[in-house]
């Protein structure tokens, strides 16, 4: 029986530092987008996970991008992220279906899968939500 990465894997969510309480009604099930927050998939989460999207951000500006890990950004270096994130999209702009093998429990593979346009959309919507958070002078939070 294969299991689901959704099952053992949230949501990743990045939301504005002064809108923690709002978080207690987000549903982190699922991708979502609010004024105060974005989240993407576990399964978006998991592919740019396993092809170190988040470890290269966190090499270019000493991050800590990483799995129950929370990672405040300071609005000065929110464009800076952004760029990058957009940047690091290139790859999948020409992919259909993204899966990857992203772990391994009991000798059985956890895979991941996703529309490449569905990927894209997600991160770019993180993108935007940092700009936006930058433009408004507030500190993100990113829980992954």
């Amino acid at each position: 029986m294969s299991q689901n990465i959704g099952d053992i894997l949230n949501t990743g969510v990045f939301y504005l530092e002064d809108a923690e309480e709002e978080l207690l009604t987000l549903d982190r099930s699922r991708w979502c987008a609010h004024a105060s927050a974005v989240c993407i998939t576990a399964e978006s989460l998991a592919i740019t996970m396993e092809d170190g999207l988040w470890a290269t951000l966190n090499e270019r500006f000493d991050l800590l991008f990483d799995l129950y890990e929370e990672q405040e950004i300071e609005p000065d270096l929110l464009p800076a992220v952004a760029d990058a994130l957009e940047e690091l999209l290139a790859p999948y702009a020409d992919m259909e279906q993204i899966e990857r093998v992203v772990a391994v429990s009991d000798g059985e593979s956890i895979k991941a899968a996703v529309a490449g346009v569905v990927l894209i959309e997600q991160v770019r919507r993180v993108s935007a939500f940092l700009r936006d958070a930058a433009k408004a002078g507030k500190t993100v939070v990113a829980s992954l």
